[in-house]
């Protein structure tokens, strides 16, 4: 194991990640009672949800590194990036929830729901559908995970 992954500051960072990604998930998991009303295509809009409430968990991480990181000498640059990937994590985070809002609008335009006898939609999201609702949000998950992976596994971070 890496040395920098053995200090108590880096554990304890790499379980707020872990919690809030898992809080992330169950909130989105148990969010759905059984009294709420059911809604067309929900697997499709849990999961750009999901991907939304991600980029939450990478802002729970780089406060955590603000606070507790602790840098070689080497590493003060890399110290000095925190808050500028702060800023556009948080800018990120808010341009999916953008998405999550619009997301009933992009099936709209794709996607023609029949409704019969009920409020839900019956027919299925093909892949090119489910694809323009979670795609922007995907890639914004993908984007972030980079950075977060680029602080992890940095030397420079002890």
């Amino acid at each position: 194991m890496p040395p920098w992954l053995t200090n108590n500051d880096a554990n304890f960072s790499f379980a707020i990640i872990f919690a809030t990604a898992i809080g992330a998930t169950i909130l989105g998991l148990v969010g759905v009672s059984n009294s709420a009303p059911a809604r067309s295509h929900s697997t499709t809009k849990f999961w750009n949800e999901i991907l939304a409430r991600y980029q939450i968990t990478c802002l729970a991480f780089l406060v955590t590194l603000i606070r507790v990181g602790q840098f070689t000498q080497e590493g003060k640059r890399l110290k000095d990036t925190l808050m500028p990937s702060l800023m556009l994590i948080f800018s990120i985070w808010l341009f999916s929830q953008k998405q999550v809002n619009q997301q009933d609008e992009k099936i709209k335009k794709r996607h023609i729901c029949t409704v019969i006898n009920s409020e839900v939609c019956t027919m299925q999201l093909n892949v090119s559908d489910i694809l323009s609702v979670l795609w922007i949000n995907s890639l914004l998950a993908f984007v972030t995970s980079v950075l977060m992976l680029i602080y992890i596994f940095n030397p420079y971070l002890y």
